[in-house]
C-alpha cells in the first residue's frame, strides 16, 4: 500500500520505503525494522489507497502528489487539524461522487 510520508518542520518531505506486506495480510509475517529521524514539530502522514484513490466526477484520483502538498502546507498544524482539513478536502474534491474504497488516515505529529 501507500508509503508513509514523513515532514519535516522546514516543508521536506520524505517517502519511507516498505519493508514488507501490507500489516495483517498473512499471520507471522517478517518486516525488516528502518528507523528514520522524528523530530519535534514532524508530522508522519499514513494513509490507505481509499484516500489517494479518492475519484471526482472528471475520474481523476485524488492523488499522492496533492497528499504531500497539503501536508507540507498543514505541517504547523495540529494533528486533529490535519485530518479535519484532509478530510474536506477529499470531500470537496470528490464533489458527489462517493467513495468506493475506504479511506483510513493516521497523523502523527511530534511535540
Amino acid at each position: 500500500h501507500n508509503p508513509p510520508q514523513l515532514v519535516s518542520t522546514n516543508g521536506q518531505m520524505k517517502e519511507l520505503p516498505p519493508t514488507g506486506l501490507i500489516l495483517g495480510a498473512i499471520p507471522n509475517m517478517t518486516y525488516e525494522e528502518e528507523s528514520v529521524d522524528f523530530n519535534s514539530g514532524d508530522v508522519l502522514v499514513l494513509y490507505t489507497d481509499g484516500v489517494s484513490e479518492a475519484m471526482n466526477d472528471a475520474e481523476e484520483e485524488y492523488g499522492e502528489e496533492r497528499i504531500k502538498q497539503l501536508a507540507t502546507s498543514l505541517r504547523n498544524e495540529s494533528a486533529v487539524r490535519i485530518v479535519e482539513e484532509f478530510e474536506i478536502d477529499v470531500e470537496r474534491f470528490c464533489g458527489r461522487i462517493p467513495m468506493e474504497d475506504d479511506s483510513t488516515m493516521v497523523i502523527v505529529k511530534r511535540k
